[in-house]
């Protein structure tokens, strides 16, 4: 478990070298994106509340027709914070913007695990993406995304 504020820097080192490439803290924040699939990820550090938060934008917008059954999944995820159990969706009305995010206290990471949080975070954030982007024809079809598709992207 870490704990300094320095920390912080040792999580992104660690990051990556798994990923191969030197990631560093800009203003309190650290963007990945993978462009094959329009994939990013916020890294954001808050020191003072000890806590580092991954977020991901979903849609622009409020989509229209959300589909009931995605909905339910949304409302479902909401309840992750309470348990620090993983990540959720919000809606953020004053940037009109969907997300994906997971608030994880500083405390609680093991730094050498840090890849493997981002990794499903990130398998989080396409898979609700891609749940979004769907339209009746191609709901029954779609796969879900693996974390190697997903970090072989990042390395690529």
């Amino acid at each position: 478990m870490i704990s300094s504020k320095e920390s912080y820097d040792k999580l992104l080192e660690v990051l990556g070298k798994t990923l191969g490439i030197k990631l560093a803290f800009e203003d309190d924040s650290c963007h990945l994106q993978i462009e094959e699939l329009d994939l990013g990820c916020c890294i954001r550090k808050f020191e003072n509340e000890e806590r580092v938060v991954l977020l991901g934008v979903l849609a622009k917008g409020m989509p229209d027709d959300l589909r009931y059954d995605l909905v339910i999944d949304f409302l479902s995820s909401a309840i992750n914070p309470l348990y620090k159990s993983g990540p959720t969706v919000a809606y953020d009305e004053e940037d009109d913007v969907l997300l994906a995010y997971v608030s994880i206290d500083i405390k609680d990471i093991d730094v050498n695990e840090f890849p493997e949080i981002v990794e499903e975070f990130m398998v989080f954030e396409k898979h609700y993406r891609d749940r979004i982007n769907e339209t009746p024809d191609t709901a029954e079809n779609s796969g879900n995304s693996s974390a190697s598709e997903i970090i072989g992207k990042i390395n690529n």
